[in-house]
């Protein structure tokens, strides 16, 4: 089917009632150090003050006929938290107010069970953007700001005889963990049915806020609806907060979650904490001109995409549409590009051409690249904090619109191979020199590729997950992170999903530029 053809049809609706459970705290299972911890200057950016939500869809397994997955994976996590247990605390600002730090104070982080009358069978193609997701999500449950709350917030979620998981952090702050239970999961527990009052934070929990500016005193939970159903498969959903913890370190802790679901009596890898190796430098020198913290304003631009209403979608790129895009480029070009270099290339100057800039205002593509092996010596092998940079390939929107792809493959290409272990200490030596300033947005597009993260290798103990990545675009307030996830499409075929939100008004025409390209 057509891309444009995609965004025309209408996605079948579903709504559902779900009933949840009293929320709770799960702590590490055995006593764990208390003490407190320094957050890196990698961590501490502006732009990672935001969460970033992951889900899992789960069939149900004959093989595991009588085990509750609720209580195989609330027991697996508090087993995890021994080994990662500053998951289980706290984020505060020291003393002086220039640094965040985790009060790893056993605290635990918030586990909600909930039954919703749906099944796996009804959402049909298994790919975002969800339907009735917030009943799945129940968005981020926080107080106001970002200090002082979950770092996790994870959502189960038993669909009918499948099941699906959802993991969510908090704000700047602790483990927050929500069950969803399904239809046919009921352990004869008293179960809480509607919704109920909670307070709000005046930011959304994935908006960008300064430490200066936020306070923190309660735990504020998204009210939910919960019914049981007859399928056995679940939903397990988390939103991982960024301050704390990166997509690798995310996956770390998830594998230590599922090897113990499955048995194991230790994480197959050992967490390292050592975030002073991604400190500032004791006389800090920037020695990169870092464009993507170039701070700019365009009032138009700015208005177009915090303005209008946006809509998400979810791209499939299959093998066709993957040589398609190949073909424009010269032979030699293609033969040493990613996948992820051409197909982000491609969607760079789609997006462009139908959001229409000024042909001589500069446009920039931002491009996640993890620094884990740019190290010598290298980082520690389990190291879950932030260690990545997004180096921004800048041009013109006339010269992205009007030269051919292999401009811009060229110059995602170049900007990428920029990140060095020199380039990281330089983005730290920037955070300590500049005052942590956030990415730049105007005219900006930020890209993660997970294809190769493992998310959807996941495995409780009920199989690999049907759908499992990254649950929506965007990350805070800013709407313009795309992201590249393993998934298949209605005919089974495997591919890359590119999760993208735009105005709505341009999204058909969006679609239409991706079909006109490769027609």
């Amino acid at each position: 089917m057509a891309f444009s053809q995609q965004v025309e049809s209408s996605s079948p609706s579903i709504v559902f009632p779900v009933r949840r459970r009293q929320p709770e705290l799960i702590a590490p299972a055995t006593p764990t150090p208390h003490e407190t911890k320094l957050l890196s200057d990698i961590d501490e950016q502006a732009g990672l003050r935001a969460n970033i939500p992951i889900i899992q869809f789960y069939r149900n397994e004959p093989s595991m006929a009588g085990k509750d997955p609720v209580e195989v994976i609330r027991n697996a996590i508090a087993q995890a938290l021994v080994f990662y247990y500053p998951l289980a605390g706290r984020i505060k600002e020291t003393d002086s107010g220039n640094k965040l730090m985790v009060d790893c104070n056993e605290e635990g982080v918030m586990f909600i069970e909930a039954d919703a009358d749906v099944t796996l069978e009804q959402f049909g193609e298994i790919k975002p953007p969800f339907p009735c997701f917030q009943e799945l999500l129940y968005d981020a449950a926080v107080p106001e700001g970002v200090l002082n709350t979950p770092i996790l917030l994870i959502q189960f979620n038993s669909v009918g005889r499948n099941i699906a998981l959802y993991m969510q952090g908090g704000g700047v702050g602790t483990s927050f963990i929500l069950i969803i239970y399904l239809e046919g999961m009921s352990t004869g527990r008293e179960m809480c049915e509607g919704s109920f009052p909670v307070p709000r934070s005046k930011m959304s929990a994935g908006e960008f806020l300064p430490p200066s500016q936020s306070p923190w005193k309660n735990i504020c939970l998204i009210p939910a609806k919960v019914t049981r159903l007859k399928c056995g498969g679940f939903i397990f959903a988390l939103r991982f907060n960024h301050t704390m913890v990166d997509g690798v370190g995310t996956v770390h802790f998830m594998l230590a979650v599922t090897g113990i679901a499955k048995g194991a009596k230790q994480p197959p890898i050992q967490p390292s904490w050592h975030r002073e190796l991604l400190n500032a430098r004791d006389q800090p020198r920037v020695t990169f001109n870092h464009l993507e913290y170039e701070q700019l304003t365009d009032i138009q631009t700015d208005a177009v995409l915090t303005s209008t209403e946006l809509s998400e979608r979810s791209f499939f790129f299959g093998p066709t549409e993957i040589a398609a895009i190949r073909n424009l480029l010269p032979r030699d070009l293609d033969s040493n590009s990613t996948t992820f270099e051409v197909l982000t290339s491609y969607i760079w100057r789609c997006r462009t051409k139908v959001l229409q800039p000024n042909p001589n205002e500069e446009v920039r593509m931002m491009c996640i690249v993890d620094a884990r092996d740019k190290f010598n010596p290298p980082i520690p092998f389990g190291y879950y904090g932030n260690c990545f940079a997004f180096p921004a390939a800048v041009t013109t929107a006339g010269e992205l619109c009007e030269k051919p792809l292999e401009f811009a493959v060229e110059l995602i290409k170049k900007t990428r191979d920029e990140v060095s272990e020199e380039y990281i200490h330089s983005v730290a030596d920037l955070m300590v020199t500049k005052g942590k300033p956030l990415f730049t947005i105007v005219r900006s597009c930020l890209v993660l590729d997970t294809t190769y993260a493992g998310l959807r290798d996941l495995n409780f103990g009920w199989g690999k997950a049907v759908y499992g990545g990254i649950a929506k675009p965007g990350a805070g307030a800013f709407p313009s992170v795309h992201f590249h996830v393993p998934g298949q499409n209605a005919k089974g075929e495997e591919g890359i999903l590119v999760l993208i939100a735009l105005p709505t008004k341009v999204m058909l025409a969006f679609a239409k530029e991706l079909d006109d390209l490769i027609a």
